[in-house]
């Protein structure tokens, strides 16, 4: 991991979205430079995103009824999930203890 990330370094959307074109620039010219071929003629726009999203967004009133659906929908699957790998060995131990016919009391784990 060490050896790529010092090999590709930042991506230029980054460096441009960061407010460093010049950067982006460069990693452009040496990348045509390794490719063997010459850097575009043109420039680089700089795109600065005026306002970012926050949590509390998804619970706006035009995003409500579908965040709920998937937190729902999540914690189900979860719930289900994690529910049957934990009781998937007690489930288990009652199928093969007694043929199947045993009991919480009949059937106690032993070492």
């Amino acid at each position: 991991a060490v050896v790529s990330t010092q090999s590709t370094g930042e991506s230029p959307k980054y460096c441009i979205i960061s407010g460093d074109p010049d950067k982006a620039v460069r990693i452009f010219t040496k990348v045509a430079k390794f490719n063997g071929v010459e850097m575009c003629p043109g420039y680089l726009e700089s795109y600065q995103e005026t306002r970012r999203g926050k949590l509390m967004d998804m619970f706006a009133p035009q995003f409500l009824k579908v965040s709920l659906a998937l937190i729902t929908a999540v914690f189900a699957g979860n719930f289900i999930y994690y529910g049957a790998i934990y009781a998937e060995p007690l489930l288990l131990q009652y199928a093969y203890c007694d043929g199947g016919n045993a009991t919480a009391d009949s059937c106690l784990m032993t070492d």
